[in-house]
């Protein structure tokens, strides 16, 4: 009797480990289906306390011309086009496995940029990029294609 709830347990905790495995993938394409698309920031949360004062308001306004130029393409093959006052940036994504980063690989083989999916739905999604410069700063984007 001992042995078959020792064997029922270790099935059932696989059966667990197994179900969570496959949830996580699940997650990953979920949202990579739910990224493809073009993008435009609808707003900015910058966190300007690692700045000066006197160029926290230069910095707001700068960022107030900067939002309306800027299209983040991400397609089906994983290609990735950020297009704005910059200039443009090109790369390849993906989802990490639990879903909760937004990795993306520039072309110009810089390091990968990363970036915390805070929230993902068909048409909207907040980011917050993990670079220590961007000062827990936070992207709202909408889907406009």
């Amino acid at each position: 009797m001992k042995i078959i709830l020792k064997i029922s347990f270790i099935i059932s905790i696989l059966s667990i480990t197994l179900n969570a495995i496959a949830q996580k993938e699940e997650i990953q394409e979920k949202y990579e289906k739910m990224m493809i698309g073009t993008w435009k920031v609808d707003s900015l949360e910058l966190k300007l306390a690692n700045l000066a004062p006197e160029y926290q308001e230069f910095a707001r306004e700068k960022t107030k011309q900067i939002i309306p130029t800027i299209e983040i393409s991400i397609s089906e093959d994983h290609k990735y086009s950020m297009k704005g006052m910059p200039g443009v940036k090109n790369g390849i994504w993906g989802i990490s496995k639990d879903g909760k980063l937004l990795n993306v690989k520039p072309i110009d083989n810089k390091p990968i940029e990363k970036s915390k999916i805070i929230s993902l739905t068909e048409d909207k999604m907040i980011i917050q990029p993990l670079n220590p410069n961007s000062g827990n700063s936070k992207a709202y984007l909408y889907k406009v294609k």
